[in-house]
């Protein structure tokens, strides 16, 4: 027997997808602040340090911008995870069943 779904996510996958790639996204990005500011470092720079796997270590030179292109490439990836995963829920399962 599967675990109960919420009927807003077996009616609208969009939605479900939209919520894990906020929570996943958000929970993410607060941590790794939190972490790096606990060694004195400052968020933009973390940011920075996102996008320059898109811009190399130029990205450092940039200002706000580049950082707001980081956060955009981090919320990117988190929504990319939510979507394989479920994609991946279809097929196999133990995903739902064993979520968290």
């Amino acid at each position: 027997m599967h675990p109960p779904i919420a009927a807003s996510t077996t009616q609208n996958p969009l939605l479900a997808i939209v919520w894990a790639g906020l929570a996943c996204g958000t929970l993410d990005i607060t941590a790794a602040l939190l972490v790096y500011g606990r060694f004195g470092r400052p968020p933009l720079r973390l940011l920075q340090g996102i996008a320059a796997g898109l811009l190399g270590s130029r990205a450092f030179e940039g200002g706000i911008a580049i950082a707001v292109l980081g956060l955009f490439c981090h919320y990117f990836i988190a929504f990319s995870a939510s979507t394989v995963y479920f994609a991946a829920s279809r097929w196999l399962p133990f995903l739902l069943q064993h979520a968290l």
